[in-house]
């Protein structure tokens, strides 16, 4: 487990330090209009996957559909370069955000097999403007993305490996009580009130964090 981990985060310092975290929060920023370099390049790709792959295989529970994200919007960037010299620049930086968007899309798409929610997640990461042909584009590709995933989870017999993280036993015919339902609402206040402490000690964890102290220094001196 701790080679996996050094292994993704040395090929992540060393070879693209842009393939590092989620990628979500770079691709809002691209969609808007700015220029992030080498966060969309071919290496940067690679680094990813490999990345991702190693932290997977380490048994971190980390969520995919961030890095699904990255990657899918720097291989629709890949495929672009192909046509770069066959359009015009405007038509190529008009189409180029859109083809952002549908590839954020798909990301979404393929890590939940939800073709709709790919689509709604393209128009939600975009916000400014989202053009209506992109609709179309983006299900047809949100669909095509979740249909091969699960394909080739048959295929190869992956589905093997697709499990729960907790198994249950629960009857088919009335698989709750009645009664059961004011636990559940119980589940939900106290699943929401420990939310909300993550992203308060997680924003106290970031003040403290942009503040010049040692620990600080020393982090900022050796990231890795």
């Amino acid at each position: 487990m701790m080679i996996f981990i050094l292994l993704s985060s040395l090929l992540t310092r060393l070879v693209s330090p842009q393939a590092a975290g989620s990628g979500i929060a770079e691709m809002k920023v691209i969609l808007r209009g700015a220029v992030l370099k080498e966060y969309l390049t071919f290496k940067t790709l690679i680094t990813k996957i490999i990345g991702v792959t190693l932290t997977l295989g380490s048994g971190l529970p980390l969520g995919k559909e961030g890095p699904f994200v990255h990657i899918a919007a720097a291989s629709a960037n890949q495929l672009m370069k192909i046509f770069s010299n066959i359009t015009s620049p405007q038509e190529y930086e008009s189409r180029f955000f859109e083809v952002i968007a549908v590839a954020c899309g798909l990301g979404v798409a393929v890590t939940f097999a939800s073709p709709v929610g790919g689509v709604l997640y393209s128009v939600e990461i975009v916000s400014v403007f989202f053009s209506v042909r992109s609709y179309w584009h983006g299900f047809f590709a949100a669909t095509c993305g979740a249909l091969m995933w699960r394909l080739w989870s048959v295929w190869f017999n992956f589905e093997n490996n697709i499990t729960h993280i907790f198994h249950t036993a629960f009857r088919f015919e009335n698989p709750y009580e009645t009664t059961e339902l004011i636990s559940f609402a119980l589940l939900g206040v106290l699943c929401g009130l420990g939310a909300n402490l993550f992203v308060i000690i997680n924003r106290n964890v970031v003040l403290f964090n942009r503040r010049k102290n040692k620990l600080n220094d020393f982090i900022q001196k050796f990231p890795l």
